[in-house]
């Protein structure tokens, strides 16, 4: 018997269908006139009527209960099993009414007890006097540290989905506030960058030449938040929602002069960018949106934590391995090798230091790597501190000649 009611309570986690199936166990070796379990509200300190069984479940529940002072509150108190002869005439119990109207007559409530601690009550009803004898109290009392086990866990996991959902709902109301703030942010910039392009290039009237430096550099600063903004909105996207891939046909050497073309901008730092790749490349087949995204954001980085020197970014094709590979590298501040994998992760960078020092939010290289992945590729990092840092990344694609034949014939 013992080991049908463990079978049966361990089969799920769902509070209410342990009890339930509890007391159908229960009620099927006893035939009890009534089974009820109170569970003990740690907010409140009082006794919750939870589930029953072979009474009118509503009318159980909202019955005006006299908290503290009840049949099953002398359990609580005593943290021992409590027998009344008759509840109907016992000078203790304040509620009488329920009992008289529903012929309950003598009464057992057991603790239930888990990990030391009381977790509620279980009450027993007969409507003839019934004598529980020593026997029968330690049988039930067997029963009921039986089924304690399977509350707690139950209430633990109850706990669990809520503190699961609540989590959701802040990280949904976090990724929903980045989202906002990020168009917020980005619709007033545009029109800034367009009304300082159009100042910049005389539209307006002449401006001499520290005048247009002045504006270049404004531009460049941003363009520089304009690209943090689109990071925060890419990040948010593969947090709340799948990031779908939109590959098509592209000419490889094209891609690379339109991302050139983006740094045209002097810097306001002694640095050289240099861009080396071959005339040849082919028309491939991938993402280009997300490739433009890994390698501005490869390409901003360096920038950002390097002070002087040289960037330099490669891209080679394999036919063979039907692969092309990108890299980035910089004479910048390097990273050591504890970090390496740190930096990938959301919102990191080395440091909180190096977050103050060269400014972001530490979510480029985090974009990097899932975009990555998502196309199939790796990134790797090879860096020493002091001595910069190179980024390659290699991505499977298809070469299209067919096409790339035609246009050139054309």
């Amino acid at each position: 018997a013992l080991h049908d009611i463990d079978t049966a309570i361990a089969s799920t986690l769902e509070l209410a269908t342990v009890l339930h199936l509890l007391l159908e166990k229960i009620d099927g070796l006893f035939h009890f006139a009534a089974t009820t379990v109170r569970l003990l509200n740690p907010q409140t300190g009082e006794l919750e009527p939870v589930a029953c069984r072979n009474l009118n479940e509503r009318e159980w529940k909202t019955e005006k209960w006299h908290n503290g002072r009840g049949v099953a509150d002398r359990v609580l108190q005593t943290k021992a099993p409590v027998a009344i002869a008759n509840v109907q005439t016992d000078p203790n119990n304040k509620d009488v009414e329920f009992f008289r109207r529903n012929s309950l007559v003598s009464y057992l409530g057991v603790p239930v007890v888990a990990r030391g601690e009381i977790l509620g009550v279980m009450g027993f009803y007969t409507k003839e006097s019934h004598y529980f004898s020593s026997e029968e109290i330690e049988f039930l009392m067997t029963v009921v540290g039986q089924a304690a086990s399977a509350i707690h866990n139950s209430q633990l996991y109850d706990e669990m989905k809520t503190l699961a959902g609540e989590l959701a709902k802040s990280n949904r109301v976090k990724d929903e506030f980045l989202s906002l703030m990020s168009h917020e942010l980005r619709t007033p910039l545009n029109v800034v960058m367009g009304y300082t392009g159009m100042v910049r290039d005389g539209v307006f009237g002449e401006i001499n030449a520290a005048q247009k430096r002045a504006l270049e550099k404004v531009l460049r600063r941003a363009k520089d938040q304009l690209a943090m903004i689109g990071s925060i909105l890419e990040a948010t996207r593969m947090e709340v929602e799948k990031v779908e891939i939109e590959p098509q046909e592209f000419d490889l050497g094209d891609f690379i002069e339109d991302l050139r073309s983006g740094y045209d901008l002097p810097l306001d730092k002694p640095i050289t960018l240099r861009w080396e790749y071959p005339s040849d490349l082919p028309v491939v087949r991938t993402d280009r949106g997300k490739l433009n995204h890994i390698l501005q954001n490869l390409v901003n980085n360096a920038i950002k934590f390097t002070e002087k020197g040289t960037i330099t970014v490669s891209a080679w094709y394999y036919p063979l391995a039907q692969a092309v590979e990108f890299k980035v590298a910089d004479t910048g501040i390097g990273i050591a090798k504890e970090s390496q994998q740190v930096i990938f992760e959301i919102f990191r960078q080395v440091d909180s230091s190096e977050t103050r020092t060269h400014g972001g939010v530490g979510l480029g290289l985090y974009i990097v790597k899932k975009f990555t992945h998502l196309l199939g590729g790796k990134v790797r990092v090879e860096s020493e501190p002091g001595l910069g840092s190179t980024f390659s990344i290699r991505l499977p694609v298809e070469a299209c000649e067919g096409r790339k034949a035609k246009e050139a014939a054309a």
